[in-house]
């Protein structure tokens, strides 16, 4: 999409989410960075401004540490910059596997205030792209964030 003449957005599902479809076990914090990088190689971009949310905020900071000098700029919301300490308990993973799709109503409904314009419309969109992944593949996704912490490469 071409935001101007000199600007365009480039948008991807990562691993686990939306219609991207990858066995769980392909789903680990390492593969979500090096998948960034190949995105960025495959359409010949050099240098840009990385956007973020949730938990593709974590794989966008260490893709800045990792290459920052391919990165003129990051935009998080919302960002997950740190996952359990490993073998620590993780009540929404564990909500996400009891409940999937009550956990995706919920998870929406925290992300899309009822002010928000629209939010009726939104929360549909989100539970409807969070409802293509199989249960095993967000619970993956959150399982590989255990002992992850990007929280010393942000700025304080």
């Amino acid at each position: 999409m071409k935001l101007n003449k000199t600007w365009r957005a480039i948008a991807y599902d990562h691993r686990g989410t939306g219609a991207t479809i990858a066995a769980a076990r392909s789903i680990t914090f390492e593969a979500l960075v090096d998948d960034l990088f190949a995105v960025l190689d495959a359409l010949g971009v050099e240098g840009c401004v990385l956007a973020a949310k949730s938990a593709g905020a974590a794989g966008a900071v260490q893709a800045v540490a990792q290459q920052p000098e391919r990165f003129s700029g990051l935009v998080l919301v919302d960002g997950m910059f740190s996952g359990p300490a490993p073998g620590e308990r993780d009540p929404f993973k564990e909500f996400v596997q009891k409940d999937f799709e009550v956990a995706i109503g919920w998870f929406v409904d925290a992300c899309v205030p009822e002010t928000e314009p629209n939010s009726t419309a939104v929360r549909h969109w989100g539970r409807q792209i969070l409802a293509r992944s199989a249960q095993a593949a967000p619970v993956r996704l959150l399982e590989c964030m255990a002992g992850v912490d990007v929280r010393p490469y942000c700025p304080k």
